[in-house]
Protein backbone atom coordinates (compact mmCIF):
# COMPACT_ATOMS: atom_id res chain seq x y z
CA UNK A 1 0.00 0.00 0.00
CA UNK A 2 1.17 3.03 -1.08
CA UNK A 3 1.34 6.60 1.03
CA UNK A 4 -0.70 9.28 -0.34
CA UNK A 5 0.84 13.10 0.19
CA UNK A 6 -0.78 15.98 -0.67
CA UNK A 7 1.68 18.42 -2.92
CA UNK A 8 -0.97 21.38 -2.48
CA UNK A 9 -0.28 24.66 -0.78
CA UNK A 10 -2.38 25.75 1.82
CA UNK A 11 -3.66 29.63 1.59
CA UNK A 12 -1.90 32.03 3.75
CA UNK A 13 -4.07 34.52 5.83
CA UNK A 14 -1.75 37.96 6.49
CA UNK A 15 -4.66 38.97 9.41
CA UNK A 16 -3.60 37.73 12.38
CA UNK A 17 -6.94 35.86 14.61
CA UNK A 18 -7.10 35.53 17.84
CA UNK A 19 -7.55 32.06 19.03
CA UNK A 20 -10.30 32.18 21.93
CA UNK A 21 -9.55 29.05 23.53
CA UNK A 22 -5.70 29.43 24.16
CA UNK A 23 -6.50 33.44 25.40
CA UNK A 24 -8.84 32.38 28.08
CA UNK A 25 -6.37 29.53 29.36
CA UNK A 26 -3.57 32.47 29.26
CA UNK A 27 -5.25 34.60 30.81
CA UNK A 28 -7.04 32.35 33.48
CA UNK A 29 -4.13 31.09 34.17
CA UNK A 30 -2.10 34.03 34.34
CA UNK A 31 -4.90 35.57 37.41
CA UNK A 32 -4.81 32.64 39.14
CA UNK A 33 -1.00 31.87 39.38
CA UNK A 34 -0.59 36.07 39.87
CA UNK A 35 -3.05 35.82 42.97
CA UNK A 36 -1.13 32.21 44.36
CA UNK A 37 1.85 34.68 44.10
CA UNK A 38 0.63 37.67 45.96
CA UNK A 39 -1.11 35.34 48.55
CA UNK A 40 2.29 33.66 49.15
CA UNK A 41 4.42 36.78 48.95
CA UNK A 42 1.86 37.63 51.79
CA UNK A 43 2.43 34.44 53.76
CA UNK A 44 6.48 35.19 53.17
CA UNK A 45 6.78 31.95 51.35
CA UNK A 46 9.52 33.02 48.18
CA UNK A 47 9.77 29.40 47.29
CA UNK A 48 6.26 29.42 46.34
CA UNK A 49 5.88 33.42 45.40
CA UNK A 50 8.73 33.51 42.68
CA UNK A 51 7.73 30.69 40.27
CA UNK A 52 4.47 31.61 40.39
CA UNK A 53 4.46 35.43 39.98
CA UNK A 54 6.98 34.51 37.10
CA UNK A 55 4.02 32.65 35.34
CA UNK A 56 1.45 34.88 36.04
CA UNK A 57 3.59 38.14 34.54
CA UNK A 58 4.54 35.59 31.50
CA UNK A 59 0.94 34.73 30.91
CA UNK A 60 -0.20 37.85 31.22
CA UNK A 61 2.69 39.21 28.64
CA UNK A 62 1.01 36.57 26.07
CA UNK A 63 -2.25 38.23 26.39
CA UNK A 64 -1.36 41.63 26.40
CA UNK A 65 1.30 40.57 22.72
CA UNK A 66 -2.00 38.86 21.88
CA UNK A 67 -4.34 41.79 21.85
CA UNK A 68 -1.78 43.93 20.63
CA UNK A 69 -1.29 41.81 17.63
CA UNK A 70 -4.97 41.53 16.93
CA UNK A 71 -4.89 45.20 16.68
CA UNK A 72 -2.29 45.96 14.92
CA UNK A 73 -3.29 42.95 12.80
CA UNK A 74 -6.74 45.24 12.77
CA UNK A 75 -5.13 48.63 11.78
CA UNK A 76 -2.90 46.85 8.73
CA UNK A 77 -5.66 44.86 7.14
CA UNK A 78 -8.92 46.86 7.76
CA UNK A 79 -10.91 44.62 5.12
CA UNK A 80 -9.81 41.30 6.89
CA UNK A 81 -12.68 41.36 9.42
CA UNK A 82 -12.43 37.76 10.74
Amino acid sequence: MSARINFFLKPIQPAYTLDGERFLIELSLGVVCTVLAVFAWSKQMLIVAAPCALIGVTCLGLVVFSLVSLIVSRLKHPDKQG
